[in-house]
């Protein structure tokens, strides 16, 4: 989404946070995730039949990859948009300089962010809000994670802490590591130069991503509860054990 973004700047991306992200918290907070005590109706539960065009028609095989692309495109999408309001106020309270002389004075971030003068820009107004929205992305990420550690059960039903402390100790600490690299990696007056509804947006984003995650379970719950019947009327009734398949 950076090279659809509306600025005239591509965003930076840190490569040392990446790195971090892919290669340790993202693992830690997975692995965490195989400690989670079994749901109790698992054994319950009727197997689908080996049916190739039951598990693999079109419908039920793209159905899947429609979730996964719902819960994934509000956390890609909305740190896109802080990084135009983070990148323009940098530049405006870092490069003022700049601003008046080349790019006509502007004096709001949706105006700055449209300046030609800036393609080339790599300063630190660039880097510290490459640094900002990625440690947003990381933290949205971090928190929606807690509503994986049960596909179909919604997060306001469960016992996160008696499911898997592990897994919870693991997203507090993540956080708590992305927070504090943050702040020690940014520019000394990125906090007092960015508005203070970017920090509402900030503490706002987190929730919507888990809200997308939940409105996309009860998709697949829906859909789960359907498929349950079927099998039960498949292999439980006495149509199911005369069916040819």
């Amino acid at each position: 989404f950076s090279a659809c973004a509306p600025s005239t700047t591509v965003p930076y991306i840190p490569m040392v946070g990446a790195v971090l992200y892919l290669q340790f918290l993202l693992p830690l907070v997975c692995f965490s995730m195989a400690f989670t005590t079994a749901d109790e109706k698992l054994m319950k539960q009727v197997p689908p039949k080996k049916d190739a065009y039951r598990l693999f028609n079109p419908s039920q095989g793209l159905f899947p990859y429609k979730i996964l692309f719902l819960k994934a495109i509000i956390v890609a999408i909305l740190p896109q948009i802080l990084h135009l309001i983070v990148f323009g106020e940098l530049i405006i309270h870092l490069e003022p300089e700049m601003i008046r002389s080349e790019c006509g004075g502007a004096d709001v971030w949706f105006r700055v962010i449209r300046c030609d003068a800036l393609r080339d820009y790599s300063g630190a107004a660039r880097i510290s809000s490459g640094i900002v929205v990625l440690a947003i992305f990381v933290l949205c990420s971090m928190v929606s994670s807690v509503c994986y550690i049960k596909r179909l059960d919604p997060i306001t039903y469960q016992e996160l802490w008696k499911s898997n402390k592990i897994g919870v100790i693991a997203v507090i600490l993540a956080i708590a590591s992305v927070v504090v690299a943050t702040s020690l990696a940014v520019h000394d007056e990125t906090g007092s130069a960015l508005p203070w509804y970017f920090y509402v947006i900030s503490a706002l984003l987190p929730f919507v991503a888990v809200a997308s995650n939940e409105m996309c379970k009860r998709l697949e719950l829906k859909r789960e509860v359907r498929a349950e019947k079927l099998r039960r009327l498949q292999f439980e009734t006495r149509l199911g054990a005369w069916s040819p398949k």
